[in-house]
């Protein structure tokens, strides 16, 4: 498998001091982007910049919308995708029931303080049939 270069060099970027990290987050995402996902929309959790929003775009993913607190990098992100970012607690969120197809968190999981309430609020938010990617570094 081709690694995506345009994806490593803006990882690369982010992780300057983790070559090996870079590499592996590519890999990981450009298997995550290339996958078959139901219809429907996508939500990113912790979207930070836009990062894996923007190259689900350009892989074909038309609705994708994102959680962002902090609200600069939410708007950074909103005009970068043109897509719906909300910048505040995903919990305080109304969003509707059984209406995302796919809910990522990235690099998520490790910051938040009550796990199972986010979970289950992210399980309650998915279609029928529909997938939760969930990626956290090792920690150790």
């Amino acid at each position: 498998m081709a690694i995506n270069k345009k994806l490593l060099t803006r990882f690369l970027h982010d992780y300057p001091f983790q070559p090996a990290t870079a590499v592996w987050r590519v890999t990981e995402i450009d298997h995550v982007i290339s996958y078959s996902f139901p219809e429907g929309i996508g939500l990113d959790l912790g979207c930070g910049t836009g990062q894996f929003l923007c190259f689900a775009q350009k892989q074909g993913w038309t609705k994708v919308e994102g959680v962002e607190v902090i609200p600069q990098i939410a708007n950074y992100t909103q005009q970068l995708t043109q897509s719906p970012i909300y910048a505040e607690d995903f919990l305080q969120v109304q969003f509707p029931d059984n209406f995302y197809s796919v809910i990522t968190l990235w690099d998520v999981i490790e910051h938040l303080s009550d796990i199972p309430t986010v979970l289950n609020r992210v399980f309650q938010l998915l279609k029928p049939g529909g997938v939760v990617i969930l990626w956290t570094p090792p920690m150790l």
